[in-house]
């Protein structure tokens, strides 16, 4: 269930970009030629050590620096990109694309404010490059600027030739902008360039997929869907994700969950807003985040590394959760608990509660039990069809490899619901299920019955929380800044003919 550090959109593009930099000659020139290549060839580990062999000869070389944050990047070594990017930034501060890929990576991992003064600084120094305002109109979307993204879009449109960032950027502003047909016939001149990685092609025909079914085309629209999916078929293994299911089922029975030792923890600030993809988390945190009282922390990594902790500090293996638990003391679950407080806190200190809206925690709830026994779950809940079908037919930032495959996608959802409702039987965290269809009939009533099970008062903001100026860094980032809608429910009825194999792993019969 771990993410990979880039498979964003946001990251389109990135592999290209710098290459027209200036470099020097000899040997160093021959180095940085071969690392092009790999780079053009996505072997990224191969590039690393020609960019790493590079700055050996010759440490201040910013554009050294940018190669090698960008090989780092790739192979998942966060801390690493970072510090190249800031080196490249200081050995040149007036490199624009280091300042626009720094922005990026801000960006991704959700530093929105140092993101924003990243992606000023580039425009301001390259203001006609379009790769540098296509991170900027990124950042501004992400903000919820949308005026913001239509001005550079505005600004850029007919002025060389789109790439793949500043189609999916057009296309996802086209019904705010009205040009619907414009973005999508942007998406498909991108794409028969032939010019695309397979990570930016998989975006693009995602995209064109969901303007294709805001038009009504639904035949069209599952067959870029299908197109998009296929180029991103990841490892997924259907037999691991329902084995650690059956582990979890396994080991917490009633007895378990009584006998495990439990923090002395009171902190009532963690509100795990959880669910399957696509299950509208995103639209109760936006709602809940309204609150003066609550802060909206996005989707955190914070109970994934705790439990990593857990593991290293009992000496178990990831096979071995959460039998390993049986060699936890109270001193130990102190200890943990802290190490996800104490960042979760950090967000901010002053909110009442903090919400921690990463889909998948309900993986991690047995271990929450034991760690965070005051925190809440709020548990959101769709249709099964409209909720795996929105999964297939969207372009994820990152992770979620069972939804390219139908079949995978609705043993997932299934493994998923058991033991969510397992976790009802057998714990005494107390979780509020949330439907969907019922949120976005009824904001207000859904909403104050939320803010009731968090014992916080009512606040009107939080029935207009399309007016909120939040950052949101999810797939759904432009449908909460929009008053509620109802066309997403029963939007599978669209697509019978194209989900047998969604409905049989769900177990559902043909309708």
């Amino acid at each position: 269930m771990s993410q990979t550090s880039i498979t964003s959109e946001h990251a389109i593009g990135l592999s290209s970009g710098f290459m027209n930099c200036r470099f020097q000659t000899g040997s160093e020139l021959d180095l940085v030629q071969i690392a092009e290549d790999l780079i053009a060839k996505h072997q990224f580990a191969s590039a690393y050590s020609r960019y790493a062999a590079a700055i050996r000869l010759n440490p201040n070389n910013a554009t050294y620096h940018l190669g090698l944050a960008l090989c780092t990047w790739h192979l998942g070594k966060d801390q690493e990109t970072g510090e190249h990017l800031h080196d490249a930034i200081r050995i040149d501060p007036d490199f624009a694309k280091a300042h626009s890929t720094l922005a990026m990576w801000y960006l991704i991992h959700g530093l929105s404010d140092a993101a924003e003064r990243s992606s000023a600084t580039a425009c301001e120094l390259a203001p006609k490059d379009l790769e540098v305002l296509t991170t900027r109109a990124n950042v501004l979307e992400q903000a919820g600027d949308a005026e913001g993204v239509c001005r550079i879009l505005r600004q850029t449109e007919g002025t060389g030739e789109p790439t793949p960032g500043f189609a999916l950027v057009k296309a996802r502003m086209a019904r705010r902008r009205g040009n619907v047909t414009d973005s999508l016939d942007t998406v498909f001149a991108v794409l028969n360039t032939g010019r695309c990685t397979e990570l930016e092609a998989s975006a693009l025909h995602l995209t064109a997929a969901g303007l294709l079914d805001g038009m009504g085309q639904f035949d069209r629209a599952f067959d870029q869907a299908q197109r998009g999916n296929a180029l991103r078929r990841g490892a997924w293994n259907p037999q691991e994700a329902a084995q650690l299911v059956d582990r979890n089922i396994g080991y917490f029975t009633p007895q378990k969950v009584r006998a495990l030792p439990r923090s002395n923890e009171t902190s009532p600030a963690p509100v795990f807003v959880l669910g399957f993809v696509r299950s509208g988390t995103t639209l109760v945190e936006q709602i809940l985040a309204s609150h003066p009282k609550i802060h909206g922390g996005g989707e955190l990594d914070l109970l994934h590394y705790t439990e990593s902790g857990a593991l290293k500090m009992l000496k178990a293996t990831p096979s071995q959760f959460p039998a390993c638990l049986d060699r936890l003391t109270t001193e130990q679950a102190d200890g943990l608990a802290q190490s996800y407080l104490g960042p979760l806190q950090a967000l901010s200190p002053s909110h009442e509660r903090i919400i921690d809206k990463m889909p998948f925690n309900g993986l991690h709830l047995g271990l929450v039990q034991s760690l965070l026994p005051a925190a809440r779950i709020i548990y959101c809940r769709r249709d099964p069809l409209d909720t795996c079908l929105s999964a297939y037919m969207t372009p994820f930032t990152h992770g979620n490899d069972f939804k390219y495959n139908q079949t995978h996608l609705g043993l997932f959802y299934r493994d998923y619901e058991r033991l969510m409702e397992h976790w009802k039987t057998v714990l005494d965290l107390p979780i509020l299920e949330v439907s969907y269809e019922k949120l976005v009939t009824d904001v207000e009533g859904q909403s104050r019955r939320m803010l009731q099970f968090l014992n916080i008062p009512w606040d009107d903001r939080c029935a207009k929380f399309y007016e909120t100026k939040r950052s949101v860094a999810t797939a759904s980032s432009e449908q909460v800044r929009t008053r509620p809608y109802q066309s997403s429910v029963g939007r599978a009825k669209h697509y019978g003919k194209h989900i047998g194999p969604l409905r049989a792993a769900l177990g559902l019969t043909a309708g």
